[in-house]
Protein backbone atom coordinates (compact mmCIF):
# COMPACT_ATOMS: atom_id res chain seq x y z
CA UNK A 1 0.00 0.00 0.00
CA UNK A 2 1.45 3.26 -0.82
CA UNK A 3 -0.65 6.75 -0.20
CA UNK A 4 0.36 9.95 -2.24
CA UNK A 5 -0.29 13.38 -0.73
CA UNK A 6 0.46 17.21 -1.35
CA UNK A 7 1.46 19.21 1.26
CA UNK A 8 0.72 22.73 1.02
CA UNK A 9 2.21 25.29 3.64
CA UNK A 10 2.26 28.37 4.67
CA UNK A 11 5.26 30.03 6.30
CA UNK A 12 7.31 33.10 6.67
CA UNK A 13 10.44 32.33 4.46
CA UNK A 14 12.03 35.28 2.92
CA UNK A 15 10.25 34.27 -0.73
CA UNK A 16 6.68 33.00 0.93
CA UNK A 17 5.41 37.02 1.71
CA UNK A 18 6.06 37.66 -2.43
CA UNK A 19 4.42 34.15 -3.36
CA UNK A 20 1.51 34.43 -1.34
CA UNK A 21 1.24 38.30 -2.02
CA UNK A 22 1.43 37.47 -5.89
CA UNK A 23 -0.85 34.55 -5.88
CA UNK A 24 -3.49 35.93 -3.15
CA UNK A 25 -3.42 32.45 -1.66
CA UNK A 26 -1.80 31.55 1.99
CA UNK A 27 0.08 28.65 0.35
CA UNK A 28 3.90 29.31 -0.27
CA UNK A 29 5.43 26.18 -0.88
CA UNK A 30 4.13 22.79 -1.80
CA UNK A 31 5.69 19.22 -1.45
CA UNK A 32 4.70 15.32 -2.71
CA UNK A 33 4.93 12.68 0.09
CA UNK A 34 4.69 9.19 -0.69
CA UNK A 35 3.57 6.62 2.46
CA UNK A 36 4.85 3.29 2.32
CA UNK A 37 4.63 0.99 5.33
CA UNK A 38 8.02 2.71 6.96
CA UNK A 39 9.37 3.94 3.72
CA UNK A 40 7.81 7.36 3.44
CA UNK A 41 9.61 10.34 1.92
CA UNK A 42 8.80 14.12 0.66
CA UNK A 43 10.30 15.43 -1.76
CA UNK A 44 10.69 19.34 -2.62
CA UNK A 45 12.86 21.70 -4.08
CA UNK A 46 13.94 24.89 -1.64
CA UNK A 47 15.63 27.19 -2.40
CA UNK A 48 19.31 27.10 -1.65
CA UNK A 49 19.47 23.63 -1.66
CA UNK A 50 17.49 22.27 -4.73
CA UNK A 51 15.63 19.12 -5.05
CA UNK A 52 16.16 16.99 -1.92
CA UNK A 53 13.70 13.94 -0.14
CA UNK A 54 13.63 13.55 3.75
CA UNK A 55 11.31 11.69 5.67
CA UNK A 56 8.19 13.74 6.01
CA UNK A 57 8.47 15.85 8.78
CA UNK A 58 7.41 19.23 10.72
CA UNK A 59 8.89 22.28 10.09
CA UNK A 60 9.23 24.59 12.80
CA UNK A 61 8.60 27.67 10.18
CA UNK A 62 5.46 26.23 8.46
CA UNK A 63 2.33 24.99 8.68
CA UNK A 64 1.00 22.86 6.30
CA UNK A 65 -2.24 20.89 4.79
CA UNK A 66 -2.28 17.78 3.27
CA UNK A 67 -3.79 16.66 0.27
CA UNK A 68 -4.86 12.97 -0.77
CA UNK A 69 -3.95 12.23 -4.66
CA UNK A 70 -5.62 9.25 -5.86
CA UNK A 71 -3.20 7.12 -7.54
CA UNK A 72 -3.07 3.30 -8.38
CA UNK A 73 -0.48 1.66 -6.51
CA UNK A 74 1.35 1.58 -10.06
CA UNK A 75 1.18 5.10 -10.63
CA UNK A 76 2.11 5.98 -7.21
CA UNK A 77 4.94 3.48 -7.50
CA UNK A 78 6.00 5.31 -10.77
CA UNK A 79 5.93 9.22 -9.10
CA UNK A 80 7.57 7.90 -6.60
CA UNK A 81 10.77 6.78 -8.55
CA UNK A 82 10.23 9.62 -10.57
CA UNK A 83 10.54 12.38 -7.88
CA UNK A 84 13.38 10.30 -6.56
CA UNK A 85 15.42 10.30 -9.63
CA UNK A 86 15.07 14.04 -9.29
CA UNK A 87 16.58 14.78 -6.13
CA UNK A 88 20.10 16.58 -6.26
CA UNK A 89 18.77 18.76 -9.09
CA UNK A 90 19.03 22.34 -8.42
CA UNK A 91 16.24 25.15 -7.79
CA UNK A 92 15.53 27.03 -10.64
CA UNK A 93 15.70 30.83 -9.75
CA UNK A 94 14.91 31.99 -12.79
CA UNK A 95 11.33 30.08 -12.75
CA UNK A 96 10.11 32.55 -10.43
CA UNK A 97 9.74 35.19 -13.25
CA UNK A 98 6.91 32.44 -13.96
CA UNK A 99 4.92 34.43 -11.52
CA UNK A 100 5.64 37.73 -13.32
CA UNK A 101 5.00 36.49 -16.77
CA UNK A 102 4.50 33.28 -17.96
CA UNK A 103 7.53 31.66 -19.96
CA UNK A 104 7.63 29.43 -22.72
CA UNK A 105 9.69 27.07 -21.68
CA UNK A 106 11.15 24.76 -18.99
CA UNK A 107 14.55 23.54 -17.56
CA UNK A 108 14.60 19.58 -16.65
CA UNK A 109 17.66 20.21 -14.83
CA UNK A 110 16.30 23.05 -12.84
CA UNK A 111 12.87 23.05 -10.34
CA UNK A 112 10.65 25.04 -8.07
CA UNK A 113 8.53 23.64 -5.63
CA UNK A 114 5.13 23.12 -7.26
CA UNK A 115 6.74 22.31 -10.67
CA UNK A 116 8.21 19.31 -9.74
CA UNK A 117 5.13 18.78 -7.83
CA UNK A 118 3.04 19.10 -11.04
CA UNK A 119 5.95 17.69 -13.22
CA UNK A 120 5.94 14.38 -11.18
CA UNK A 121 1.53 13.70 -11.28
CA UNK A 122 1.36 14.68 -15.12
CA UNK A 123 3.88 12.33 -15.59
CA UNK A 124 1.85 9.29 -14.09
CA UNK A 125 -1.19 10.64 -16.02
CA UNK A 126 -2.53 12.80 -13.43
CA UNK A 127 -2.43 16.04 -14.70
CA UNK A 128 -3.55 18.74 -11.93
CA UNK A 129 -5.04 21.24 -14.48
CA UNK A 130 -4.36 22.34 -17.93
CA UNK A 131 -1.27 24.28 -17.35
CA UNK A 132 2.19 23.56 -18.35
CA UNK A 133 3.91 22.52 -15.04
CA UNK A 134 6.33 25.22 -15.00
CA UNK A 135 3.13 27.31 -15.08
CA UNK A 136 1.80 26.05 -11.76
CA UNK A 137 2.32 27.68 -8.39
CA UNK A 138 2.06 26.39 -4.91
CA UNK A 139 -1.91 28.22 -5.08
CA UNK A 140 -2.75 25.96 -8.12
CA UNK A 141 -1.53 22.86 -6.74
CA UNK A 142 -3.35 22.81 -4.14
CA UNK A 143 -6.60 24.58 -5.64
CA UNK A 144 -7.15 21.94 -8.00
CA UNK A 145 -10.50 20.13 -7.74
CA UNK A 146 -8.88 16.69 -8.48
CA UNK A 147 -7.33 17.17 -5.16
CA UNK A 148 -9.10 15.78 -2.23
CA UNK A 149 -8.42 18.21 1.13
CA UNK A 150 -7.25 15.86 4.50
CA UNK A 151 -9.60 17.61 7.90
CA UNK A 152 -5.88 17.12 9.79
CA UNK A 153 -4.32 20.56 9.83
CA UNK A 154 -1.14 20.63 11.63
CA UNK A 155 0.18 23.46 13.32
CA UNK A 156 3.49 24.09 14.50
CA UNK A 157 4.56 25.54 17.69
CA UNK A 158 1.02 25.38 19.32
CA UNK A 159 0.53 23.32 22.08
Amino acid sequence: MINVKVRGYTGTGWGSGFIQRWTRSPISHVSICFYMDGADIEVESLQGKGVISHPPHSREDKTFTEYDVPLSYEQAMEARALAISLVGSKYDYLAIKSFLIHRKKHNLYKWICSEIVAYVLLKVGYALSRRSPHLESPSTCCDSLRLVEQTVVLEIGSS
